[in-house]
């Protein structure tokens, strides 16, 4: 990914969706730029109401998309898929949305969790996912490319994907809730899942590295989309604090950083 230093705020951009004129997108960076109101990190969580609308006017004017018309969801850990057309007051449960209406913002939070974005130049038509571990066995990333295609008709083969910051796979650590989600859902889980050789081998007390980039890879893949449209940031959330909160590292004091993209 790229970074792109802003005088309010700076953030990364994926590289081959930066030369679509029709899109703008972003991840946040935890630091503020030179001229921001406040040298504390750039945070978007909702525990801090003040500070996140100054952080999304900030994000918002760097991508020239308006504050007034942004699309937030309250993320639940699910699969649920929000086809929207303007903002939605009070935001629904969902944790991916979609649109084919231009200069509408939308936004997604994350803290470890892996945000997706899918851009279809030719509709257009844009979608996010927020794909924690119960969003990438309940397989997110493959029903927002079929959401999208049922909603506007948009084909896979077109279609560009970004797989955004996350927690790497040998920083996540997981049990065998998720072990047994994956291997229920997921195609191949074993490319996915590794155990851990040191961790306490009695039964239940396994521990496995699990690999959610490769995963929501895995899935957009098999949804249709090429490989070579596919681009990760591998950037890991935990291990770059000078980028970004962590839920992992930081607990219940972490922020929140954001997905923000738009049509034009």
């Amino acid at each position: 990914m790229q970074e792109i230093k802003g005088d309010y705020i700076s953030y990364l951009v994926f590289e081959g969706m930066a030369e679509q004129s029709g899109l703008r997108h972003g991840v946040s960076l935890r630091r503020p730029g030179p001229k921001a109101a406040s040298k504390e990190s750039i945070d978007f969580s909702p525990n801090h109401p003040d500070q996140a609308r100054q952080c999304i006017d900030y994000f918002c004017r760097a991508l020239e998309l308006d504050a007034d018309n942004l699309v937030r969801v309250r993320q639940v850990h699910g699969t649920h898929i929000e086809t929207v057309t303007e903002p939605l007051s009070p935001p629904p449960e969902a944790d991916a949305v979609c649109t084919n209406v231009k200069d509408l913002g939308l936004m997604l939070l994350g803290a470890d969790c892996p945000l997706l974005i899918l851009f279809d130049p030719e509709i257009p038509a844009l979608g996010l996912a927020h794909a924690g571990w119960r969003g990438t066995t309940g397989r997110i990333a493959y029903k927002l490319v079929h959401h999208m295609r049922e909603s506007f008709g948009s084909n896979p083969h077109n279609m560009l994907a970004g797989i955004g910051p996350g927690v790497c796979k040998h920083c996540y650590e997981v049990g065998m809730e998720v072990v047994r989600e994956a291997q229920k859902h997921l195609r191949d889980f074993d490319l996915v899942l590794e155990p851990i050789e040191e961790a306490d081998p009695r039964p239940g007390k396994q521990r496995w590295h699990f690999d959610m980039v490769k995963a929501n890879e895995m899935q957009l893949v098999e949804a249709g989309l090429s490989l070579t449209n596919i681009t990760r940031s591998n950037c890991c959330t935990l291990e770059q604090e000078h980028w970004f909160h962590s839920h992992r590292r930081d607990d219940a004091r972490a922020g929140r950083w954001a997905l923000l993209a738009g049509m034009r």
